[in-house]
């Protein structure tokens, strides 16, 4: 492969990040000095005390002088014996002698990429890749081979080409000597955060001294006070780096997609970074489900298996072609509900937006390169075997009460689907409800009201109007940002706004005209709701059905208006509670537990609520309201006994409110979907009367 120009953006950014560290290490350079200054007054100081009046509390006064220069010093040098180690208990390594086509797939790509093979390679449950290394200060000055980890969730949902892209982008961080300036950055980084943030071992050292002698403490808190001044001076300075590593890194994800597209081609790179969204959401909706079955003892016999089932389902509810075992989402797919006109630089990210990366992508035009569709899973020699390894993995660190249960594929299926028939809406509403709540209409004016001859219900649910729908809370969410920008909350000068650049200042002619637009918008949305409300109404009059749609209708509008104060008791117990994360006196808590009975008391009349409603029990997981069932007999008096917390019981409580807030989320949703379904019971009825009137 060709050497990857680096982009003027990258080199500016790179001049950036190189002249703040500079800046930093002059301040740094200045402070060590200053620290060796000081070592060589305490030293003098404490020899000279001792030696003008030689007697024990003379030496313990020297050894503190000496003792708070030199912990000064040890504080401004501690990184260069600071090593970052990364976690490998949760990693499968695999061998060449195992898997000898995934080998063969990484030898290619560290051909093509002109970069050393990683040490070792490790397989992951996670939707990712990443090369990681064991690095120090002086990984910056000898070369330090890279590891190279692939998640199974990530190569469960992808193809062969899509593998090689990521693989390529990951090295493609190492490939060129363009690059090694953001290592370079990346660790000075590192040894800038280590001196300001990564302080735990150095505080140990450092008590432990004190500890000695009430003396030693007292030049401890000398020391710690010098100590506390550098940090604030560094931090200054810190904010200024950090940016510029970040904005090079952005710049670094660029360069390294443009590696991929060169090994790979630009269409498998796209796909991967178009389609690792949905497989991460259906890896995580597999965790979810099992999560909130903890108290059942349910384990998966594969989760891997499960995610692909679950890959599967996103694909047919959101109409995406689904080939030889992966998802295919375009660029319209994935931004199909986002229709928002800001763009804002994020200065505290490390990765581009995905839209960016695939524009970027899409102006490199690298085309003829041969692609393989087969799922990248099946080159692992027996990929089943070692999914079920990792997954059993990810279990053994969960613990539970009782004997657990394997759930087989078939089992898991009909659960995960019964729970998303409970969450989801009929398709047939083109998700205009996915992300709007019932508009509260004056509904009394709304049984005359004249319905179009063109209206119907896919009119009403047509891609444009849910088009309008996404539009008017993108738009909404832009001008919240932009007042933010306005206020000064987001600390950002300028901003794109439908591709035209604004400043601060600019914001105040910009305002009318976005407000103007967002109350066009609502008013389109309002009148189709009152289309929509007035249409079932007329169906259910006109086939003298049993009139229900106005009872659903109003029963939402009474469930969303007390919403906020049935879960404001969670801020409350909150509140209440949060002296059990601090050191608090005895009779202090004995005093708390007897004023959050109080409040435990409203809870519990709020739980019972909960479970009198028959829609909240159907709507709630099972297992909430059975938590809640057994929270609510329980004694609430002995959270704190014998000078103890009682954890079992405070588990108890946590549980239950966490339930409770559950339950209350998914009320809401039963509600809702209590009407929804009920309009498509409305026109499918209809619907029927017509076929069968012809």
């Amino acid at each position: 492969m060709d050497q990857v120009k680096v982009s003027d953006s990258f080199k500016k950014q790179a001049k950036k990040a190189i002249s703040a560290i500079l800046v930093f290490m002059a301040v740094y350079a200045m402070l060590l000095f200053l620290s060796i200054v000081l070592i060589a007054l305490c030293v003098f100081g404490g020899i000279s005390l001792i030696t003008a009046v030689p007697n024990l509390f003379t030496v313990i006064i020297g050894l503190g002088i000496i003792g708070a220069g030199i912990f000064v010093f040890i504080f401004l040098i501690k990184f260069l014996f600071s090593a970052n180690k990364t976690d490998k208990s949760n990693m499968r390594r695999i061998t060449r002698e195992e898997e000898p086509r995934l080998f063969n797939l990484i030898d290619k790509i560290v051909a093509q990429t002109a970069t050393q093979p990683p040490k070792k390679v490790y397989l992951t449950h996670e939707v990712n890749a990443s090369v990681f290394y064991d690095s120090n200060f002086w990984s910056m000055f000898f070369p330090v081979r890279k590891n190279l980890t692939i998640g199974m969730g990530l190569i469960n949902g992808i193809s062969v080409s899509e593998l090689e892209s990521i693989l390529g982008h990951e090295f493609g961080h190492f490939s060129q000597r363009s690059m090694r300036i953001g290592s370079y950055v990346y660790n000075v980084n590192r040894v800038i955060y280590n001196l300001l943030y990564d302080n735990e071992s150095y505080s140990k050292l450092i008590s432990g001294w004190g500890s000695i002698s009430g003396y030693f403490s007292f030049f401890v808190s000398i020391a710690i006070k010098i100590i506390s001044g550098i940090q604030w001076l560094l931090k200054k300075e810190y904010d200024d780096v950090n940016k510029s590593y970040l904005a090079l890194s952005r710049e670094m994800e660029f360069h390294a997609d443009e590696v991929a597209a060169n090994i790979g081609g630009e269409s498998p790179m796209k796909s991967a970074l178009l389609k690792i969204e949905l497989i991460s959401n259906a890896y995580n909706a597999v965790l979810e489900f099992y999560s909130s079955r903890i108290n059942k003892n349910l384990i998966s016999n594969n989760v891997f298996q499960e995610q692909k089932l679950v890959i599967k389902h996103y694909a047919e509810i959101n109409d995406l072609l689904y080939i030889e075992g992966t998802p295919v989402v375009t660029m319209d797919e994935f931004s199909r509900f986002n229709k928002s006109k800001l763009v804002l630089t994020d200065q505290w990210s490390s990765h581009p937006s995905t839209e960016d990366r695939v524009a970027a992508l899409d102006k490199l035009s690298i085309q003829g390169k041969e692609v393989n569709i087969q799922p990248a899973v099946t080159l692992l020699n027996n990929f089943g075997a070692i999914q079920k390894e990792l997954s059993d993995d990810l279990f053994s660190k969960i613990q539970y009460n009782n004997a657990t249960t394997t759930l087989d594929i078939n089992t898991f299926e009909k659960l995960y689907l019964e729970d998303y028939q409970k969450r989801s809406f009929p398709r047939v509403y083109n998700s205009y409800y996915s992300n709007k709540n019932i508009e509260n209409l004056e509904i009394s004016h709304l049984k005359d009201k004249f319905i179009p001859g063109n209206v119907c219900f896919k009119t009403l649910y047509s891609d444009e109007m849910v088009d309008v729908v996404y539009t008017y809370h993108s738009l909404t969410n832009d001008i919240t940002a932009i007042k933010n920008i306005e206020s000064g909350n987001y600390d950002i000068k300028s901003f794109d706004y439908n591709g035209v650049k604004y400043t601060r200042e600019d914001i105040a002619s910009l305002m009318p005209i976005l407000l103007q637009e967002q109350t066009r918008l609502y008013e389109i949305i309002k009148e189709n709701d009152e289309l929509i409300y007035a249409y079932f109404l007329k169906l259910e009059t006109t086939m003298a059905l049993e009139p229900r749609l106005e009872t659903l209708y109003l029963s939402l509008l009474n469930f969303d208006k007390f919403f906020s104060d049935k879960v404001s008791i969670l801020n409350e117990m909150s509140e209440a509670l949060n002296f059990i994360n601090q050191n608090t006196p005895l009779e202090n808590i004995i005093e708390n537990f007897n004023q959050f009975e109080l409040i435990e008391n409203k809870f519990k009349r709020q739980v019972n609520e909960v479970l009198d409603d028959d829609t909240l029990k159907r709507s709630a997981n099972s297992e909430d309201i059975e938590f809640l069932n057994k929270y609510i007999v329980k004694d609430s008096t002995a959270y704190f006994y014998d000078n103890a917390y009682d954890e079992e019981k405070l588990k108890v409580l946590f549980t239950a409110i966490g339930a409770y807030e559950s339950a209350m989320y998914n009320g809401y949703l039963g509600y809702k979907k209590q009407l929804l379904d009920y309009q498509v019971e409305i026109e499918n009825k209809y619907c029927d009367v017509a076929k069968a009137t012809g």
